[in-house]
């Protein structure tokens, strides 16, 4: 019984540690996006069905140069259903050129990725404006990094960016669909949860129909919400607005794109001491960024909240872990994905801790091979033990 206790508290103590030495992925309070350089990446997004006919609108925000964009489930199919609008998943995406002018036509895109349940879809650019095919790594589109959702406080100053529809023309064969953009300064005004996962976050702002699948921005103009749903609160008979944060959207999605992210950079150099403080992570071809999944060994279900962390040799299991120690690492979205942020130097001795409250912590020394891909996936799951 003794050694079980002790077990127990020495994952805790670890768990703990991880989160504190985790600490250094806040957002950047240096890293200042402006609405003006936002706007760009705030598009809005045309569903059209099989003949090309318009049958709805919503908005998206580019999170890649090379055109992937996150919006709403429910901007491009059915949440009842499943069924997409158009059955190749094509939708017309439109930019801004100025803010006091209508969002064009500048391409289609079509839906990667989508869960009618947590309403989240990711469209890439496939098409310019006259239909013809492009090739999405030619692309270099404005793009808004990502923040860290899980960091927002209730008061919290929050900006919502969209395309309400106000327009009133909706043409099968120009798409003369009048999008303006609008700004909605917001509070945080509380969370829903589900397990140790935020899959809400509330304000008092109202989210209007073409809003949804838009852009929620912190203070430092870091994407860490889409815009979703306006749901009326009995016990004050007031509208609520509710906004999917931005870690909902899985990390299996986002692996393999050009992701920009609002959190510190520790880049390592010879000596062993940062280089550099603030600013966005480090291109990956200063080193290596991973993702994967964590899993339970029995069930084979993703463990949400789970940590991934590379400490740097220096550490060993046993130790005190601190942030000087920490090179990089990542928590869990609810389905137990994961990807790091801060690229590690090749060539190089780190330990691989995997860790989850109840669970057995992993340790493993492994060596960073001068061959090994900027962006590295783990195609097998990692388990972990009860």
């Amino acid at each position: 019984m003794d050694k079980h206790v002790r077990r127990l508290a020495r994952a805790r103590a670890l768990r703990l540690a991880l989160l504190a030495a985790l600490a250094w992925a806040s957002p950047l309070g240096a890293q200042q996006v402006s609405i003006r350089d936002a706007l760009p990446a705030v598009v809005a997004v045309l569903a059209i069905d099989a003949q090309g006919n318009p049958v709805g609108s919503g908005s998206g925000t580019i999170v890649a140069p090379t055109g992937a964009i996150v919006t709403n489930f429910h901007v491009v199919g059915s949440t009842e259903t499943g069924r997409l609008y158009n059955p190749d998943g094509l939708v017309a995406i439109f930019m801004l050129r100025r803010s006091d002018e209508p969002a064009r036509l500048v391409a289609f895109a079509t839906v990667i990725e989508g869960n009618p349940s947590t309403d989240l879809a990711l469209l890439q650019i496939v098409g310019n404006a006259n239909g013809e095919r492009i090739d999405p790594s030619r692309l270099s589109l404005p793009s808004l990094p990502l923040g860290d959702s899980d960091r927002l406080e209730v008061g919290d100053r929050i900006t919502i960016l969209g395309f309400p529809g106000t327009g009133t023309s909706l043409s099968a064969t120009s798409y003369d669909n009048r999008f303006f953009v609008t700004l909605t300064d917001a509070t945080v005004s509380g969370f829903d949860r589900e397990g140790a996962t935020r899959s809400w976050i509330r304000t008092t702002a109202l989210i209007m129909g073409g809003n949804s699948g838009g852009t929620v921005l912190d203070q430092n103009g870091c994407l860490v919400g889409v815009p979703t749903a306006s749901r009326v609160n009995p016990d004050r008979v007031e509208q609520m607005g509710y906004l999917r944060p931005i870690n909902y959207v899985p990390a299996s999605w986002l692996a393999g794109y050009p992701v920009d992210y609002c959190r510190a950079s520790a880049a390592y150099g010879a000596g062993g001491g940062a280089q550099g403080g603030g600013g966005a992570p480090a291109p990956a071809s200063r080193g290596v960024v991973f993702s994967g999944q964590i899993v339970d060994a029995n069930t084979g279900r993703g463990i949400p909240g789970a940590y991934f962390a590379i400490a740097h040799s220096t550490w060993r299991p046993g130790m005190e872990l601190r942030e000087e120690h920490l090179a990089s690492g990542a928590q869990t979205d609810a389905s137990g994905y994961f990807q790091t942020t801060t690229p590690v130097v090749r060539g190089r001795s780190y330990y691989v801790i995997i860790a989850a409250e109840g669970y057995r912590p992993v340790f493993e020394e492994v060596h960073i091979a001068d061959n090994l891909p900027d962006r590295f996936r783990f195609e097998q799951p990692l388990r972990l033990q009860r």
